[in-house]
């Protein structure tokens, strides 16, 4: 990326759109839509807790899946025809890999075919469906790198090209603990992909490591991605910002990606809080970018970006679309076939959409907010495995998005539940918060109006 490049801030003390306060504060409520599915948890061939979701559809309406087991290996990809209006009909595969997938990316290729990939904290895996992809024997996986903890694959970063190529970002490892190189990597695949052979890392950046990247295709075929780069100031620390990326040439040579800086981004991981930026390109290629911004104040903003050309400059405009402590972990942006934004986000454990239809980045945008699910209107599980533990409740998060056809949302999310309680018997331990189980699930809305 550019060295010179300047942040493109967008001002904190923008006016917060009234419509937007309704899913970090459930009064008033957001107004309602209708759904076409109601919410259900997506099933594993066997009982599993699972993490995560991501979500897409095909061009037939068809919607795909892929989510990963919560710990000790495995992943699962679910396909369920039609747009999906019932969870008996979607049909499950398991991916096995050797530990836990930290991330477990999708993409379809223009047969609508899915293509998988598996990040763990040793490797790499790589999967393509060949044949029927509710059949284990329609697919193929191989480990494509093997990198010993020194690298991570994080956020969406996974992509395929125009020639449905495969490709990936990649960048050193994240660790409290310890300081390691900051690099990051644009790894490739043109023939022979189920091989590790088949593949090149190259880096592209040797200063700044981008993490929770978003990897896009424009329709010449160049690559854009929205990412949280580590930039070292003029002090000589750094400073994590979201950043918009791209190349039109050269793409796998260092220093052949230019990019602009947007704000500082949000992470919070005490409260398991992790960097979240999404990227939608329209039909014509420009980039629309929402992310977690952190305020002068150290809080949280949902920002919402956009840039219609010249985007390595200072060509973007963008809302505050809101400010709030309650902001919770994940966001994801999808545009329609007309190219209007939809936004799903969590707030106060529970998921949001929100959706603007005209001059969105503009000062009279509209954004008014519709639920997904509030985790408090779930039914308590009353199975309860700790001591003196006497409730539990349902926290919703990292939300995933896709349009339909139909302009219908599809939406996926991690389901958590959490025991407490008042310890009622004092002959037994204290109560101590913590997760019973966790699920992914999934709801369809219909078309915003």
């Amino acid at each position: 990326m550019s060295k010179s490049w300047k942040l493109v801030v967008v001002g904190f003390g923008m006016v917060l759109l009234a419509a937007c306060g309704g899913v970090a504060n459930p009064s008033p409520e957001p107004e309602p839509t209708p759904a076409q599915v109601l919410p259900f948890f997506l099933p594993t061939p066997a009982p599993d807790n699972t993490t995560d979701p991501t979500v897409e559809t095909d061009a037939a309406g068809n919607v795909h899946l892929v989510y990963a087991k919560y710990a000790r290996g495995d992943a699962f990809y679910a396909f369920c025809p039609d747009g999906c209006k019932k969870r008996e009909a979607v049909r499950v595969v398991r991916l096995e890999t050797q530990g836990t997938v930290d991330e477990a990316m999708l993409a379809l290729d223009r047969a609508g075919k899915p293509h998988v990939l598996l990040s763990t904290y040793l490797r790499v895996y790589y999967a393509h469906c060949t044949g029927d992809c509710t059949q284990a024997s329609g697919w193929q996986s191989a480990v494509i790198l093997e990198h010993d903890a020194r690298y991570q694959v994080s956020g969406e970063a996974f992509a395929l090209d125009p020639q449905d190529r495969p490709r990936f970002l990649m960048h050193s490892y994240v660790s409290p603990f310890a300081q390691r190189e900051r690099e990051t990597f644009y790894v490739t695949c043109d023939a022979g992909c189920l091989e590790p052979q088949g593949w090149q890392a190259h880096k592209i950046e040797g200063e700044q490591l981008w993490q929770a990247a978003q990897l896009r295709y424009d329709p010449q075929g160049r690559p854009r991605a929205a990412v949280v780069a580590s930039v070292k100031g003029q002090d000589g620390t750094y400073v994590d910002v979201a950043a918009y990326a791209e190349c039109d040439t050269n793409c796998t040579a260092e220093g052949s990606w230019k990019g602009a800086g947007l704000a500082p981004a949000y992470a919070n991981l005490t409260a398991e809080i992790p960097y979240a930026v999404s990227m939608s390109l329209t039909a014509g290629g420009a980039p629309r970018v929402a992310f977690l911004a952190k305020q002068p104040s150290g809080d949280p903003a949902l920002l919402y970006f956009a840039c219609d050309r010249d985007c390595t400059a200072d060509n973007w405009k963008a809302v505050n679309l809101l400010s709030s402590k309650k902001l919770d972990a994940g966001l994801d942006l999808a545009l329609d076939r007309q190219g209007r934004p939809r936004l799903v986000f969590t707030a106060n454990a529970n998921i949001g959409l929100a959706y603007c239809q005209v001059d969105c980045a503009g000062p009279a945008a509209e954004w008014p907010v519709v639920k997904v699910e509030f985790g408090s209107e779930m039914k308590p599980d009353q199975v309860i495995p700790y001591p003196n533990c006497t409730v539990a409740a349902w926290f919703l998060r990292h939300p995933s998005l896709t349009i339909a056809p139909d302009g219908s949302p599809k939406v996926a999310y991690q389901a958590l539940d959490i025991s407490g309680g008042g310890n009622p018997d004092p002959s037994k331990p204290p109560c101590e918060a913590g997760a019973d189980m966790t699920f992914s699930r999934f709801a369809s809305l219909a078309p915003p109006r």
